[in-house]
């Protein structure tokens, strides 16, 4: 009769391969055993972990397989156990930071200790922590600072050529009790309020909504509990920038509010904010960041068109194909194509579905610029233009004398409108037979589209002065 620890391991291997026969379990005994000693007549002695690891199918852990970064296995603060390691294999976790953490440690327990088998950070810059000797049960690996909902990666390898191991992994974590100050610090007080500016928003701060990420190391935060942050800026004018919006993104809840002259406008708590007050007024604006507990944010604060963000809309869903007609967002010419505006590049599309462009042509003018004989025959021209320094656009627009004008069926006249490099309509001017004249103070370093154009057929000058040329448009109006 077979010794009761044969019997036991004979079990074990069934347990694990249930559809072997008696005469698998009697050769993958034999074919397991550890070498005999010296002066031992017997071929070996039973090695069951070998014997149950070769059993087949391999011994999978509830986990199942997680050998790779991409099936990393996510460790809760629980801990695992009851997990195995082959022969030569890398068994990848990941943890994610539930909040700030000063460090966080992760203990590799093994149910015996037959090898050398240790843990690693997939950080190749990180130290390696290793076993100090073969044969130790129990190490660990130690992360660095972890931002909430950072992930740290790490690996446990079975190093022993032929025998794996069962293990479990405990986790061990030290949170933060403050969070690094960022660079407006101290701005906790109304009299200490950091100065921020309001831009105009563009077409792509509208359509991608990105702020810069967040970061608990380097970026904003709200670095105490119960901290409070403040941020003021002025609004100088709506002409056409009638709204403010204020995006912050945050780890975890915040409360902001936004004033204006003292008075409150809007007030959201939650981790995700958008405060967009419409109409907004021309003053000082206040608003305040405040939180219950250590929270890093990223912010973004605009003047907003809604006129230029319905246009923005408009294209994208045109060039989407979700819009059948563009109506006046791009009006078609049938001289090809020239050079797009930034306020046109910047759009999220791809740029090969910029095709249906190509019926359209916009003419870069990098200095002054005199058209003597435009054809205007309800296919508006398109002028790209800008200037590096700040100053006064002028503009002059009228009937050649003597030319053709031809009004057929259609209201005469001449029009002449400005977008700016958000593609909000800055201007338009319209007149029955022209001349039309314009100024305007142009911002450096911006690009404008300029559309010019008649529902009749006309014949038409152009003349366009930027600043720091030398066009001397009461000249060319003679």
């Amino acid at each position: 009769m077979p010794e009761p620890f044969v019997i036991g391991a004979a079990a074990l291997a069934w347990g694990v391969a249930p559809n072997k026969t008696a005469q698998d379990i009697r050769n993958l005994m034999l074919s397991t055993l550890r070498p005999p000693l010296n002066n031992e007549v017997a071929p070996g002695s039973i090695d069951v972990l070998r014997m149950v690891t070769a059993a087949g199918p391999p011994l999978d852990d509830a986990l199942g397989s997680h050998s790779g970064p991409g099936s990393a296995a996510q460790v809760p603060d629980s801990g695992f156990h009851h997990l195995t390691v082959l022969p030569h294999e890398d068994d990848y976790f990941e943890y994610v930071a539930p909040t700030y953490l000063q460090s966080a440690r992760f203990t590799a327990t093994y149910v015996e200790a037959l090898g050398d088998l240790y843990l690693m950070s997939n950080d190749p810059t990180a130290s390696t922590q290793k076993t100090p000797a073969a044969r130790t049960s129990a190490f660990s690996i130690t992360s660095q600072d972890l931002c909430a909902r950072e992930t740290y990666g790490f690996y446990l390898r079975g190093v022993n050529p032929t025998v794996g191991n069962a293990y479990s992994i405990t986790v061990q974590t030290t949170p933060m009790t403050s969070l690094p100050p960022d660079g407006n610090e101290p701005n906790d007080s109304i009299a200490t309020a950091t100065e921020i500016e309001a831009p105009p928003e563009t077409a792509a701060d509208f359509l991608n909504l990105t702020l810069d990420p967040i970061n608990c190391r380097s970026g904003l935060t709200l670095h105490q509990t119960n901290d409070v942050d403040y941020y003021t800026f002025t609004i100088t004018s709506t002409e056409e920038y009638t709204g403010v919006s204020a995006l912050i993104w945050a780890d975890f809840p915040l409360t902001a509010r936004l004033y204006r002259e003292g008075a409150l406008l809007q007030e959201i708590t939650a981790q995700t904010v958008a405060i967009e007050p419409a109409p907004a007024q021309p003053g000082d604006y206040l608003l305040e960041l405040r939180g219950n507990t250590l929270n890093a944010y990223t912010m973004r604060v605009r003047q907003y068109s809604p006129r230029g963000r319905q246009r923005a809309s408009d294209l994208e869903a045109w060039l989407d194909g979700l819009m059948p007609d563009p109506g006046d967002l791009l009006p078609r010419c049938t001289l090809g194509c020239g050079d797009m505006p930034p306020w046109l590049q910047r759009l999220p599309v791809d740029p090969i579905d910029l095709f249906a462009l190509q019926a359209n042509r916009i003419t870069p003018v990098t200095y002054d610029l005199v058209a003597s004989d435009l054809m205007l025959e309800g296919s508006p021209q398109f002028f790209a233009l800008g200037s590096a320094a700040p100053g006064m656009l002028h503009l002059n627009l009228d009937l050649l004398p003597g030319g053709t004008y031809q009004a057929q069926d259609q209201a005469g006249g001449l029009y002449a409108s400005l977008l700016d490099a958000s593609g909000n309509e800055r201007w338009r001017v319209e007149a029955a037979q022209g001349p039309l004249e314009w100024m305007m103070d142009l911002e450096p370093g911006q690009t404008y589209l300029l559309t010019v154009n008649s529902p009749a057929s006309a014949q038409a000058r152009l003349a366009v002065e930027l600043p720091g040329g030398n066009l001397y448009l009461p000249l060319i109006r003679r």
